[in-house]
């Protein structure tokens, strides 16, 4: 991640047919430089959420804000 300057990255396995493109459910792992967060198989909405709630956590512990918990 350093390498690439990435403070965050999220990724899900595409070999897999039951989610990702063609399916309303995903799964995936959020990974930052302090973290990784394992979100199984759920709605893609459900998806965008947890990982908006991760970028929101992420910002406010760079302004130096205590983080929600998770």
């Amino acid at each position: 991640m350093e390498r690439k300057s990435l403070d965050m990255i999220v990724f899900n396995d595409i070999s897999r047919t039951d989610i990702g493109f063609d399916s309303d459910y995903n799964e995936v792992r959020v990974l930052s430089r302090d973290s990784e967060v394992v979100v199984n198989k759920a709605p893609k909405e459900t998806i965008a959420e947890i990982i908006l709630d991760n970028i929101a956590q992420a910002v406010r512990g760079r302004q130096g804000e205590t983080p929600l918990p998770a």
